[in-house]
């Protein structure tokens, strides 16, 4: 293909620029300092849209309509592993009282590097915009639903070396100043306010379930599938 990947990587960039449930999940790793886990985190996420891109552009013409309605079950088990963990990081906070601050930092630091990686792994494989964003976008920039293994090599790591350009530029001074700035009491606080993050963000990928205009824009699900579950969840309040 006749590819510009430098003006696909300049639109890339603009579509990035707006936070979304990721960048402020690694954003809330990075005031906690926790470097190793916003790397578990991404690389989760890097892993399996790796495995999105070659799955979904090299079969792009085969996948049936309404395939996506195994997203929406998706967005709801990671709204629940966030809930998790802004709850356990709300009991973690609870005992920096009765345990040592450097105690508390240690306890804080593992929280899990795997779950780390698995939600990263889940935030991409449910996130219905990045579904759009393989099955329009890319197509429609350079003209073709048919992608060699080359192609989708060369448009992936176009697509993370602009991702750890904006994630790096929003990520790093906060994991910065956050070593200049640290204290207990500050611990604290950034613990309670980061872990609340995490349960705002499992709120918001959760209210998200229901906003499926983008996934009948792409056959993911049918309009007459969005009308049904529309109305379950009518009676359901």
């Amino acid at each position: 293909m006749d590819i510009s990947y430098l003006t696909f990587a300049m639109a890339v960039i603009i579509l990035m620029l707006k936070p979304g449930p990721f960048m402020l999940t690694c954003m809330t790793l990075s005031f906690e300092g926790r470097w190793r886990s916003v790397v578990a985190f991404w690389s989760g996420y890097a892993v399996m849209r790796l495995v999105l891109y070659f799955i979904l552009l090299s079969t792009l013409t085969l996948l049936p309509a309404g395939f996506g309605m195994i997203f929406i079950f998706l967005k709801a088990f990671t709204a629940m592993l966030l809930f998790h963990m802004g709850f356990k990081g709300l009991k973690t906070a609870s005992e920096l009282d009765t345990e040592g601050a450097e105690a508390l930092k240690d306890k804080i630091k593992p929280r899990s590097l795997f779950a780390n990686f698995t939600l990263g792994g889940l935030i991409q494989l449910s996130n219905p915009y990045d579904y759009v964003f393989i099955l329009l976008v890319i197509p429609s920039f350079f003209a073709t639903t048919a992608f060699a293994p080359m192609d989708i090599t060369y448009i992936y790591l176009t697509v993370c070396a602009v991702d750890i350009i904006i994630n790096g530029a929003y990520v790093v001074p906060i994991l910065y100043f956050q070593k200049k700035i640290f204290s207990p009491a500050l611990l604290k606080k950034v613990n309670l306010v980061t872990s609340i993050c995490l349960l705002l963000i499992g709120l918001y990928i959760f209210s998200t379930i229901f906003m499926r205009d983008a996934m009948v824009q792409t056959n993911m699900i049918s309009e007459e599938m969005a009308m049904l579950t529309s109305l379950h969840s009518l009676i359901a309040l």
